[in-house]
């Protein structure tokens, strides 16, 4: 059954806010990163810094941290797809609200979009706590952490992208000797 056109606006309304808190995430960890300067946006960022300073961020992070060479990709693929939806959306004649197979080709392309989304904004967050542990060892934000580190999201993104950051954050084990599935870090 096709969405309503009220149900895939929704959906665009939630990627559109969702990219733009992924921008701030980006952001951030350029700043810690990198000690760069706030901008506006995404592309006020990319004017500011050019390719060349996401490059000097991208090499910091897989010298200090590593970084698989398959995020380059998936950034690219993110930033398209985001640019796609803020830009030339509305344009598109594959999408259309007008007809229930344009509708649901949207939804299914935006609920997509939210995933590699959800998926970039929590590398970024992750990277940015893993530069804090690495440059200030007594900083600890395990609360924080621990809800993140039960996610399959965050197991992906360690396959994925960023293999070192079970190490840095200590491995999690499975402790038998209680109820449950009690986790308890391995190394710090």
């Amino acid at each position: 059954m096709a969405p309503s056109e009220k149900d895939v606006i929704l959906i665009l309304g939630y990627a559109v806010y969702e990219a733009q808190e992924t921008e701030a995430t980006l952001h951030l960890a350029m700043s810690v990163i990198c000690g760069l300067s706030i901008a506006e946006s995404l592309e006020h960022l990319q004017k500011i810094y050019a390719k060349k300073m996401l490059g000097q961020f991208l090499t910091l992070i897989r010298e200090k941290i590593g970084l698989a060479a398959s995020f380059d990709d998936f950034m690219k693929d993110y930033i398209e797809r985001r640019n796609f939806i803020v830009h030339n959306l509305s344009r598109s004649s594959v999408f259309s609200l007008d007809s229930e197979e344009g509708r649901l080709r949207l939804q299914n392309f935006l609920t997509n979009f939210c995933y590699i989304n959800r998926k970039a904004k929590l590398t970024f967050a992750a990277l940015t706590e893993a530069w804090m542990r690495i440059i200030c060892p007594e900083y600890r934000s395990d609360e924080k952490l621990a809800e993140f580190r039960k996610l399959d999201l965050y197991r992906e993104i360690v396959e994925d992208f960023v293999p070192q950051l079970s190490l840095i954050f200590g491995a999690k084990r499975v402790d038998a000797s209680s109820e449950g599935d009690v986790y308890s870090d391995v190394a710090n």
